[in-house]
Formats: structure tokens, C-alpha cells, sequence
């Protein structure tokens, strides 16, 4: 069991510089999409540990020929090499454990249920919703195209994120009830049976007194907003990096600039600027051990599990801890204070390189033992509770989905076969839940 840290400032000096990864995607008519995020190669020297050091800056964001560029994340990340599709189950016999779920995937908007006969059907979907999508803003990217975050509803209905673009929400029958929270992304979670809180990006003048040398106009502001479930209107907003400079972590904040990466911020007209993305927040999570209104965020960028109080606005906690890059943070069913996420590249000294899941209650971190599957995700990947203690775990751009029982075992794998016929790639596989989940989520 690795020790990570809590509830206390980080000290000066940064725990890691920056490394190069390519990873390929495509947006329809792009060719390639190659984006540079940071590895965790802190130093010269090979970390002794196979854990990555507390906290992670993700590294700069991307520079090509032409100038900077901020990139949003791909439809499609890796080649089509042939092989199976659909689903395998390795258990004995028994229905399966997380079946039937919830997927959405990069080559259109659209959300698909997988059965444990292994058929796959659509059960929402943009198509569908007609005219009815009329309230939605144009497209700014052909990204935001597909579907990157769901929840479904209780009353049958949808919430979908297109990245970077908005929140909708569909009934039952695949029709737009409303189009809300400019510039959602990345993900979205149920306060009750009223509200939905949804990360969004505003742009913002830039604070940092050219601490970052990107030539950017703006900062991206990351933020919570809460929303109604019956109009999609805004009934809050939390800034984030308000929130972290108004507390006792602010140092992590100021040490951030430097090597900030960038991101697109759309206006809702089609019109798109870069601004310093210091924070990125990636995940959001209601804590259900919190007694009240408390929310769980991921800031990828920084390596920060936050806690926020969605009534005050006060970040209430920030951990550091052995992870880099992560996605999705997620309560641990029965084990009070505890979180679990995606880490993208915090398995350290392992060949070939693997994801993994993670989870800790910001002292300590264990490493859920998922030994028969190993699995890889550069970028996004996402987690559930399954009952019993496993985890379904999504590794997107493999566009695969492996479902452990709490002892570890391997009791399914899905790939998905669905491509990015342009350019040959695997659909990126961006979200799949249980259709009943045990978790909050």
C-alpha cells in the first residue's frame, strides 16, 4: 500500500517535467490528430518506485507547424488492426455482473445499450431527436460531435454531453428537452432528483502576470454548474480556480502557470479562442459520505482530487497522490471516504505500459488487483462500481471495456465494432456504465 498525501499545501518546486506522447485520432474530414501530453519523467533518473511521485503537472499543451494549438480530444485514437469484436465472457455460466450498460462511442452522438448476449442496439440518439435539436448551438469542432459523458435518468430519459459545446437532455423517445450549461465537458453527476451538476469552461482575462509564455488571449476558467433537471437552467456556478486561489493550496495554482497546457473555449456561435488551461478538470462525482452538498473533482493537470461544497463554494480538500493523468473519480461502495479512478499513466516500471485502477482516502492508495486484464488508455478512460466490490473499467481509445469481480477476475470484455471508417481507427469508446449502477454515479 503506497502512502499519498491530504489535506495539506504542496510544497514548492514541481515533481515533474515534461515528456512527449503521440497519439493518433481523427474528427471526420482531420487526418491526424497528434497531441503532446506529458508522461510522468520527472527527472533524468527512473523513479525506484513503481508509483509516480505525489501530484502531476500533465505538461504544456501542443505546439505544431503552424503555430499553438489547442486540441480537443479525438473520435478515434488507434489503427484498426484486424482481430475480434463484441463481447466475451469468461465466467461460469452465471449472468454477468454489470450487464446489460450504457455505452456511448466516438462516431456519432448516440448512446448504445450492450446485452449480455452480447448484442448491441441504440437506445438514445441525435438522429432521432429530429427537429427537436433545433435548440442546440451549431458544432464548433466535429469532436463534440459524439456523445463524451451520459447519465441516464429515472424518468427514461438522457443527460449527454457534447465536449466542450453543451449539456442536453433527451426523453424517452430520443427528443431534445433542452440544450444547457454552455461549454460542458467531460463529465456530469445527479445531486438529486431536481438538479445535475456538469463541469463547464468560461473564458476569463488571464491572472497569471505572464507567469505562462503561451501566446493565448484568454484563460479557461474551469468550472461547477449546477443546473435544473426540468429546464436546464443555470442555478449556480462555481469557478474553480477561484476556489483554489481563495484557499490555503493556492501556491499549487501559482506553480501551475508556467507550464500550463491550452484549450479551445467556444462562444456558442461557432467562434472558438485558446485559453491557458492550468486546472482541467476531467471528472465530477457527488460524495455521498460528505452529508451534504459536496462534490468530488479530479484536476487532471495538477494531480489534485478536490473536494468542493457546492453550496459555499469553498474547496474543502485537496489530495496529491501516486496517479497521473487520472479520469473519473468514483466513490468506493462501502468503503466511507474512499475514491477510486482511471489512472492513465501511473503504473510505473511496468512494460509494457498500463492504466489502472486506483483508489484512496487521501492518506493511502491501493491499487485494485486486476490481474488477468491489463489495459491502456493515453487519454479519458472512465470507471464504475459493479456490485460485490469489482470495477467496470473503459479504456477508450482501445475502445474496450473489461468488467472485474472484486477478487479481480476477468468476468467480460467488450470492443467495441464500431470505426472511424475516413481513417481506419477504433471508435473511441468514451463512457459505459451499468444500466443499475451500485455506485452514486
Amino acid at each position: 500500500m503506497s502512502q499519498g498525501h491530504s489535506g495539506e499545501p504542496r510544497p514548492s518546486g514541481r515533481h515533474c517535467g515534461r515528456c512527449a506522447v503521440s497519439f493518433r485520432g481523427a474528427f471526420g474530414a482531420i487526418l491526424v490528430l497528434i497531441a503532446t501530453l506529458a508522461g510522468g519523467c520527472g527527472r533524468d533518473e527512473t523513479p525506484a518506485s513503481a508509483e509516480a511521485p505525489p501530484g502531476f503537472w500533465f505538461g504544456e499543451g501542443t505546439d505544431d507547424a503552424g503555430g499553438l494549438s489547442g486540441l480537443p480530444y479525438a473520435n478515434g485514437y488507434e489503427a484498426d488492426g484486424g482481430g475480434w469484436t463484441g463481447l466475451r465472457l469468461t465466467g461460469d455460466g452465471s449472468p454477468p455482473i454489470g450487464l446489460p450498460a450504457l455505452f456511448s462511442s466516438g462516431h456519432e452522438p448516440a448512446a448504445y445499450v450492450l446485452r449480455a448476449d452480447g448484442s448491441v442496439r441504440a437506445r438514445w440518439s441525435l438522429e432521432a431527436a429530429g427537429e427537436s435539436a433545433a435548440v442546440m448551438p451549431p458544432f464548433e469542432h466535429p469532436s463534440q460531435r459524439a456523445w463524451r459523458a451520459l447519465l441516464p435518468l429515472p424518468n427514461g430519459g438522457l443527460l449527454a454531453i457534447h465536449e466542450g459545446l453543451c449539456l442536453v437532455r433527451l426523453d424517452a423517445d430520443s427528443q431534445v428537452v433542452w440544450s444547457g450549461a454552455p461549454r460542458a465537458h467531460h463529465d456530469v453527476c445527479l445531486i438529486d432528483g431536481e438538479r445535475a451538476c456538469v463541469l463547464d469552461r468560461e473564458r476569463r482575462s488571464r491572472i497569471d502576470d505572464g507567469a505562462s509564455a503561451r501566446p493565448v488571449p484568454y484563460l479557461s476558467e474551469d468550472g461547477l454548474r449546477v443546473v435544473s433537471l426540468a429546464t436546464g437552467e443555470t442555478l449556480r456556478r462555481i469557478s474553480l480556480v477561484d476556489a483554489l486561489m481563495d484557499s490555503r493550496w493556492s501556491s499549487i495554482l501559482v506553480e501551475a502557470w508556467p507550464g500550463s497546457g491550452v484549450v479551445e473555449i467556444g462562444d456558442g456561435t461557432g467562434d472558438i479562442e485558446l485559453g491557458l488551461d492550468p486546472l482541467h478538470a476531467n471528472g465530477v462525482e457527488l460524495d455521498p459520505d460528505a452529508g451534504g452538498e459536496v462534490a468530488i473533482v479530479f484536476l487532471r493537470d495538477v494531480g489534485a482530487l478536490a473536494r468542493i461544497d457546492l453550496v459555499s463554494g469553498e474547496l474543502l480538500s485537496l489530495d496529491l497522490g501516486p496517479w497521473v493523468g487520472a479520469h473519473d473519480p468514483q466513490p468506493v461502495p462501502g468503503r466511507a471516504g474512499w475514491t477510486a479512478l482511471f489512472d492513465n499513466h501511473g503504473a510505473r516500471g511496468v512494460t509494457p505500459p498500463r492504466s489502472r485502477v486506483v483508489l484512496t482516502d487521501g492518506r493511502r492508495t491501493e491499487e485494485f488487483d486486476a490481474r488477468p486484464g491489463s489495459f491502456r488508455s493515453e487519454v479519458c478512460g472512465a470507471i464504475a462500481a459493479l456490485e460485490g466490490g469489482g470495477w467496470l473499467v473503459t479504456s477508450t481509445t482501445e475502445g474496450r471495456a473489461l468488467a472485474f469481480g472484486p477478487n479481480g477476475s476477468l468476468a467480460w470484455e467488450f470492443r467495441t465494432p464500431f470505426r472511424i471508417e475516413e481513417q481506419g481507427l477504433i471508435a473511441a469508446l468514451l463512457d459505459m456504465r451499468p444500466l443499475r449502477p451500485t455506485a452514486p454515479r
